[in-house]
């Protein structure tokens, strides 16, 4: 007995410390391909979710078109005689514009125009009425504030308002009575807008606005009927613009 045991002990000795040796440098190779492999999944998600485009602060410029509906308007014709009411109905027209602004963060501030086009449908001074053609040109320029909001979708909402001036060229007549309309004016105004804005490209937005622009009192134009004298036409001036336009920032 005490000679198997001189013999075995040994070996299994030897057996156990070969078997160390060579686990050592597995288990590091088992642990350098884990970490490996951790990193190739840290890059997959990297490669998985590109970064959004982001807008930074600074100045922008931003263009925009659509189309915009005048609302239909009270009316009254004043003169020495006396005076008629009624109404003034517009067809939709369109819209083009235009703004320079600063950003701060989430607020903007700027500096809009627009120039809008749209055709007479009908006026209409109790208790006369007829045929009507001509059209309107609102030409208004406006200091606006704005405030985006960030609720980390793909798209920002914003809410803006302001107050500007409202350049209104009426240009219509009446047949057969041949009622004679070919006014300017310069009007205050003021407008809401709300809308979104979504980051196409650095620096780049495209947005969708709706704004409503309305004047502060009533607009007047000289109009006169024939072989009577001249006389005002007083008005109420309403517009809705729907619009889609590029904002870029620099």
């Amino acid at each position: 007995m005490k000679t198997i045991s001189k013999v075995l002990l040994p070996g299994l000795l030897l057996a156990l410390c070969g078997g160390l040796l060579f686990s050592v440098p597995a288990l590091a190779q088992y642990e350098s391909d884990e970490e490996e492999y951790d990193e190739y999944e840290d890059y997959e998600d990297v490669v998985e979710e590109p970064a959004q485009p982001t807008i930074d602060s600074g100045f922008y410029l931003e263009a925009a078109g659509g189309g915009s509906r005048s609302l239909d308007q009270d009316a009254k014709y004043n003169t020495a005689l006396g005076s008629r009411s009624g109404d003034i109905d517009f067809k939709a027209g369109w819209v083009a514009g235009g703004a320079l602004g600063f950003r701060v963060n989430q607020a903007r501030f700027e500096l809009a125009g627009q120039y809008r086009l749209a055709a007479v449908e009908k006026i209409t001074l109790n208790p006369l009425s007829g045929a009507s053609s001509g059209d309107i040109i609102v030409t208004t320029g406006m200091a606006n504030f704005y405030y985006d909001f960030d609720f980390g979708w793909p798209v920002s909402p914003f809410l803006g308002g302001g107050l500007g001036i409202a350049h209104i060229d009426l240009d219509a007549e009446v047949r057969p009575l041949v009622f004679v309309v070919d006014e300017t004016t310069n009007e205050i105004a003021w407008n809401i807008m709300a809308g979104m804005s979504m980051a196409v490209a650095p620096s780049t937005e495209l947005f969708l606005s709706f704004r409503h622009i309305e004047l502060f009192d009533e607009a007047t134009v000289d109009a006169s009927f024939p072989g009577t004298s001249l006389g005002d036409l007083d008005f109420d001036y309403s517009v809705n613009d729907f619009t889609l336009g590029l904002r870029y920032t620099f």
